[in-house]
């Protein structure tokens, strides 16, 4: 809500796209991380792999910075709730 701009002003504005936000951001209140090149093949294949990390959600990005993914951590494995790379 703090966030959220009229629809008045968006129709008036020249350019209303300003206002969109990177997907990644719906999800900042998880931690990050930054997967190694095999880690990000994994992923992009759909696939599991073990990871020294806490249990919980994370947003995963690629070495350059893509977000990939938003993963879960469960007994030591990541897995992809939901990817947001083109295939």
């Amino acid at each position: 809500i703090d966030e959220a701009v009229p629809l008045m002003a968006l129709l008036e504005e020249q350019e209303p796209e300003k206002w969109l936000r990177p997907v990644d951001s719906l999800f900042r209140n998880h931690p990050s991380v930054t997967l190694s090149a095999n880690q990000e093949k994994r992923i992009r294949n759909g696939g599991s792999f073990s990871v020294n990390l806490e249990p919980g959600t994370y947003r995963v990005y690629d070495a350059k910075g893509e977000f990939l993914a938003l993963t879960r951590v469960e007994e030591g494995i990541m897995s992809t709730i939901k990817s947001f790379f083109d295939v």
